[in-house]
Formats: structure tokens, sequence, C-alpha cells
């Protein structure tokens, strides 16, 4: 099976026409195993899917000291704080305070005096800056300034989501 390092030097388009054919491959096996051997499969895919979550939680991307932006520099704690306004500036159902918190206070903080972003928490940011409507030019700052600085670890991002789908998409 592939492994996550055998990523590291594809395109975003190598890399899902690769996993892609991994799949259609797997699925033929399987389709010819007997019922003791998918089991034994499916416990081996099961360990892989274990192993590569404590992989992803022990990961953390390295966010810059500064980002250019209208050709002014523009510091990561400027921006951590920007990221942390956009945050706290979200209308969310009751269920989601406590974990919308912790993101928030992360980048209030935290992201700043660390330098670096684990993968959780970056997935998260990810995910909700991505859904959020930017409305007046300070917003769109803010969320220009957050592109910046997240772009440098997207491509290492999108690798290891990309192994975790495909993982998933094997079990």
């Amino acid at each position: 099976m592939i492994t996550r390092e055998d990523l590291n030097a594809l395109s975003p388009q190598e890399i899902q026409d690769k996993l892609d054919h991994e799949v259609e491959n797997y699925e033929k096996e399987v389709e010819q195993m007997s019922i003791v051997d998918a089991e034994e499969a499916e416990a081996n895919m099961i360990k892989t899917m274990e192993e590569y979550d404590q992989y992803l939680n022990g990961i953390s991307y390295a966010l810059p000291n500064t980002v250019k932006l209208a050709d002014k520099d523009i510091s990561r704690k400027t921006i951590c704080s920007r990221i942390s306004t956009l945050i706290a500036d979200m209308e969310i159902g009751w269920s989601y305070t406590a974990g919308m918190f912790q993101l928030f206070d992360f980048w209030a903080k935290d992201a700043d005096t660390k330098g670096r972003v684990e993968y959780k928490v970056f997935d998260s940011t990810i995910r909700i800056l991505q859904q959020l409507k930017y409305k007046g030019s300070q917003k769109w700052l803010s969320g220009t300034c957050a592109y910046q600085l997240l772009k440098g670890a997207s491509d290492e991002y999108t690798k290891d989501t990309s192994y975790l789908i495909f993982l998933a998409s094997m079990h």
C-alpha cells in the first residue's frame, strides 16, 4: 500500500490520480478475498488508520514571522490577532462554543509565540475561514492576511489530508 511519504514528490493532481488508482486496485482485491482474509485486511486497515491518526496528532506546520501584502510586511502577531477576531465574530450554535473558544484562544494567545500550528488546529481554521462571508475592507484584509500566513503549509496539509481521506476510502 502507498504510504504518506510516497506523496512528497507529487503534484496535487498526481496525488489524486495515484490514490484513486490505489483505491480501485484495493477494491478489486477485496472482491476476491475470503471473509476471513477481508476481516484481516480490515483489522490491518484500522491499525494503519490509528497509526496515521497518531502521526497527525504529532505534526505541526511552521508559520512565517511576517508576510508581505501590498508591499508591506505584516507580522505573524498581527495576523494571528486578525484570525482570532474573525473567529470571535462568528455566530455559532451552543454545541460549538467550547471548540470555537479553544480555536479562538489558540490564535489570540499561542499561535504567535509558538510559531507553529498543529494539524487539527490548521484543519479547523482552514475549514472555518473558508465558510465565512467577508464584508468590508477590514474583513477582506483579515481574510487575505490569514491566507498569506497559512499558504506556506498548504502543500503539506493537503498531502496529509489527502492521505487521511485515502485511508478512509480504503476502509
